[in-house]
């Protein structure tokens, strides 16, 4: 668009917002219905900034549905901009947490977000996307993002082989088999049960999970997908990895401490005495000697 073109639609949404205040409509109707702060409105009436084209364009689109009727002292408002239905991303992550019967605050804690993530007016962040997607792996993101499609992806069940089918094929090992000795998931030494074919995986291991350590974000019979990370001082704080030692292969939520790491377990059962059934663990940094990220899953029920 030419810059002409710019100025006179950041213009017109400037001199719309001075009209509308000046017959009565409130800086905070206008920024509750937009979206736009209601000092940035306030701002925008008392003549010390002008929108920005993008706020112009919303401002345009908001007040060409909105009619000012004066009737004595009565100020009638119709507003097909805010009758409306307007779902977003959050508005449609919430609609599939509820379909699954999933509170917001425990999907925050589990997905490791940020508590209020979901409740804040802002959109989600890339870095939340990428989450909610390894947390949520039947949710189409496609969906969620532009609405288009299907809340769920196809109910798709996933073949396991025997043998790989192709070179893209990624392994599932048993990851109860060869603990210790330091061993990575690249070594001979690994018990391959089977092969899959998910292209979203690929350059993955699969590794089958066993007990409830970490319930009920993973369930024992789910295969997990992991990617090895090299550089071990990139851990990503709060989020699920494989930690391999020269003693352990440990699934765990990774936490970064002031001494070193803290090894969680999401499962918070506790024994009859009080205490955790997994309580946490701290270990240094330099025991680490391979370090796998999760980044997706298989649910038991897909296969």
């Amino acid at each position: 668009m030419e810059k002409e073109e710019k100025t006179k639609t950041i213009e017109e949404a400037f001199n719309l917002v001075k009209d509308a205040i000046s017959k009565g409509v409130s800086k905070y109707r206008i920024a509750t219905d937009t979206s736009i702060n209601e000092t940035t409105i306030g701002n925008y009436a008392n003549g010390k900034t002008k929108p920005s084209f993008a706020n112009a364009k919303i401002l345009l689109n908001y007040f060409n549905s909105f009619e000012i009727m004066d009737a004595g002292e009565t100020i009638s408002i119709k507003n097909d901009f805010i009758d409306s239905p307007k779902i977003g991303t959050k508005e449609r992550f919430i609609e599939y947490l509820k379909s699954k019967g999933i509170g917001q605050t425990a999907f925050e804690k589990s997905a490791g977000l940020s508590r209020g993530t979901i409740t804040k007016k802002t959109g989600f962040s890339a870095d939340s996307i990428e989450k909610i997607a390894i947390a949520c792996p039947d949710l189409n993101i496609n969906w969620l993002v532009t609405g288009t499609g299907n809340i769920t992806n196809e109910d798709k069940s996933v073949s396991i082989t025997d043998s790989p089918t192709s070179n893209k094929d990624i392994k599932i090992l048993d990851i109860r088999v060869c603990a210790g000795h330091g061993i990575g998931f690249d070594g001979d030494e690994n018990k391959v049960i089977g092969y899959v074919n998910i292209p979203e995986f690929t350059g993955c291991y699969g590794i089958t999970v066993y007990g409830d350590s970490m319930y009920d974000m993973y369930m024992s019979g789910d295969t997990i997908f992991v990617r090895e990370i090299k550089d071990k001082t990139l851990i990503d704080n709060g989020q699920p990895y494989v930690v391999i030692t020269q003693e352990d292969r440990l699934l765990k939520m990774v936490y970064i401490e002031s001494g070193g790491l803290k090894l969680v377990s999401f499962n918070p059962i506790c024994n009859p005495d009080g205490r955790r059934k997994y309580p946490d663990m701290e270990i240094e940094g330099s025991r680490i000697l391979h370090l796998y990220k999760v980044v997706g899953k298989l649910a038991r029920t897909q296969m």
